[in-house]
């Protein structure tokens, strides 16, 4: 796997992906199978600058740092590319609540599977679970004060969801149509809307 870099051209995250994927003309992409887009640092959003995934499924111990821009991963197949997607997924919505999240490598009791992102304004955010265990979030904010939330069940604390700022709206499946483009005015200017906030 390898990062590469592209600035962004436009404000909203879906069209900085649709003017990259224009504007990248791959003709030959060899044995890449797929590529995830993790933008970062778009002026006056909070966004994420560095995820780590522990023992998460193909992961053992993966650091992310994040560049200005959108960040382009891209590899081969089955080089754990949409473990990273699922990993982020996972630390937003407690989900999948019963499927595999530890990797092949965390067999023991006291093994701990975690996904960590950090946010651009210092904020740490941690989904954690342990073989066997529950799963709990824990919040570093960015004064250094920790918070730990222990058996949350089914839920997302709302803490987290106000650190992380992630919506659905963020995150989008390999098989989907492109933000936007399919829609009928009246659901745009909805989205719009939403977006700035009339």
């Amino acid at each position: 796997m390898k990062i590469q870099q592209r600035k962004p051209k436009a404000t909203f995250v879906q069209s900085v992906v649709m003017v990259v994927l224009h504007s990248m003309k791959i003709r030959d992409v060899g044995n890449v199978m797929y590529a995830i887009f993790l933008i970062s640092h778009i002026q006056g959003i909070k966004m994420l600058t560095e995820l780590i995934l522990h023992n998460f499924r193909s992961h053992l111990h993966t650091v992310i740092k994040l560049v200005k821009g959108v960040n382009m991963i891209i590899g081969k197949g089955q080089a754990g590319k949409t473990n990273i997607k699922r990993g982020v997924e996972w630390l937003h919505s407690n989900r999948p609540l019963k499927g595999k999240v530890h990797s092949w490598w965390c067999r023991e009791k006291e093994d701990e599977t975690y996904v960590q992102a950090t946010t651009s304004e210092g904020t740490t955010v941690r989904i954690r679970k342990k073989v066997g265990g529950s799963v709990g979030y824990t919040l570093t904010w960015a004064d250094g004060s920790i918070e730990n939330f222990d058996t949350v069940g089914t839920k997302v604390p709302d803490k987290v969801k106000l650190a992380l700022n992630l919506g659905e709206l963020n995150l989008q499946g390999q098989m989907d149509l492109p933000y936007l483009v399919t829609k009928g005015t009246s659901e745009i200017s909805r989205a719009v809307n939403a977006v700035v906030d009339l």
